[in-house]
């Protein structure tokens, strides 16, 4: 995920923002050898769920706009879990138009 992407998602005082870039790119020691983290969260990071959640919920958004609740009948309901989801629907042809949506939605986003 893009990190600008992932910032432009938070509201708050431009001090914690930069702070958070920070820890963004801090980068991460696997097995004694140092990587940069140009995009995404450090994984096992204890705030990598949170913001993670805070990207996607625009995706979310964008599914429910697309096939929003018919009185009491839901067409479509997408779960989420930190940065994993899956997208119910009884009809293949709504699922199927959730995943190029979807697809399309994460492009720009760096998924």
């Amino acid at each position: 995920m893009k990190h600008d992407y992932l910032l432009s998602k938070i509201h708050c005082p431009s001090s914690l923002k930069r702070d958070l870039r920070k820890w963004l790119k801090a980068g991460v020691l696997d097995n004694g050898v140092f990587e940069d983290t140009e995009t995404g969260t450090p994984q096992g990071g204890v705030i990598s769920p949170i913001l993670a959640n805070i990207a996607l919920d625009d995706m979310e958004r964008l599914v429910k706009e697309i096939y929003p609740n018919k009185g009491t009948t839901i067409q479509v309901n997408l779960i989420r879990y930190v940065d994993d989801f899956v997208v119910i629907s009884k009809d293949l042809g709504i699922i199927e138009q959730c995943q190029t949506a979807i697809s399309e939605w994460l492009k720009p986003v760096g998924l």
